[in-house]
């Protein structure tokens, strides 16, 4: 199908959201931002833009570790790095003592020249583009993401309105969890947005739609914010039916699991070879470290996240672990940086 175009988008939201809305600063960027995401096509040159900037830190990050190796008379070549990494990562863990001291360097390498390949080319363009990131953390590495764990309610809306990027964890394994991430640097890129992005990130959790709107799976009856509409659509496979909007083509890049499934299908490792792998390697890595109690402890250092390990740990037993769990199932921001590092959570009972 065709692209979505900026008329029927923008009669879209006529329809369904308010008049002050309409009046808004940013109401016919967010008409542009809907059109836009609508079709593959519409996205193209910002893939392109996003591939060419993973090549380019890819190649410097190869270059470096290349002549490191050479005085050593080891030869690597880009060709080898990406499935060296395959291999060898997540497995230094495992070594025992008497592993061979090259292994380890080759591993290193590995690491070095493609981990968080793709987190570090998004964090650097939103601290270009307006988003609020501890800018003091900032290294030749990346600007560390906040983790959304579960599903959040009014905390989302919070995070949207300090412009702070986030990891979805939380939402299954086809929606992926940097696809938001992705949605906004297409649309800043392809819109030509600027900081401009950051500011419409702070501004969108504003508008919610005048009426109610069934679900699609009819589980529930409630009004609807712009971001489902711009960002959270139901999509093939189908990870969202409790929202209210379906996208009928499997090209709209408004559904997290559109935009997902088509960058890590096969097809389009000749297009995005680096995009591709960076997005099968983070499942592939989901897939076998689930995101649970324990990995959400490892990133920060909190002690109401303790008490949840705890009860994990005896198998929930306790008079309270019932709640706790609860509490963590209710879903939480990990914020992360230099200047913010905590936890906030959705439903933490005071008494616990």
């Amino acid at each position: 199908m065709p692209a979505q175009s900026e008329a029927s988008v923008a009669l879209d939201l006529t329809n369904n959201f308010s008049q002050a809305f309409q009046n808004s600063a940013y109401f016919q960027d967010f008409c542009d931002v809907g059109a836009f995401l609508s079709a593959e096509e519409n996205c193209r040159g910002a893939l392109a833009y996003l591939e060419h900037q993973l090549f380019l830190l890819f190649s410097e990050r190869t270059m470096a570790a290349q002549a490191a190796l050479r005085s050593r008379g080891v030869t690597i070549t880009p060709d080898t790095v990406l499935n060296l990494f395959n291999h060898l990562s997540g497995m230094r863990k495992k070594w025992k003592k008497g592993t061979p001291n090259e292994f380890h360097r080759l591993a290193e390498v590995a690491k070095e020249t493609t981990g968080k390949l793709l987190t570090t080319v998004l964090s650097r363009w939103e601290a270009d583009n307006g988003f609020d990131v501890d800018k003091e953390f900032f290294s030749s590495k990346h600007l560390p993401a906040d983790l959304l764990v579960g599903n959040v309610l009014s905390l989302f809306n919070d995070q949207l309105a300090s412009g702070r990027p986030f990891k979805d964890l939380g939402a299954g394994p086809w929606h992926g969890e940097h696809t938001h991430r992705i949605q906004w640097y297409l649309i800043g890129i392809g819109l030509n947005l600027g900081p401009k992005a950051g500011a419409m990130f702070k501004d969108v959790k504003r508008w919610i739609s005048r009426q109610t709107i069934q679900s699609i799976d009819q589980s529930n009856t409630v009004r609807r914010y712009l971001w489902e509409y711009l960002f959270d659509r139901e999509g093939d496979p189908s990870n969202a039916a409790a929202v209210a909007f379906r996208c009928t083509d499997k090209l709209d890049f408004r559904a997290p699991s559109n935009l997902n499934r088509f960058l890590m299908d096969a097809a389009q490792r000749e297009a995005y070879p680096l995009l591709n792998w960076s997005l099968n390697y983070r499942l592939e890595k989901r897939t076998n470290e689930a995101v649970g109690i324990e990995y959400a402890a490892s990133k920060v250092s909190d002690w109401s996240l303790r008490k949840v390990v705890n009860a994990t740990e005896r198998g929930f037993s306790g008079t309270d672990d019932s709640r706790l769990l609860k509490a963590f199932n209710s879903g939480l921001f990990i914020r992360r940086g230099h200047l913010i590092n905590g936890v906030q959570w959705q439903q933490w009972p005071d008494d616990l």
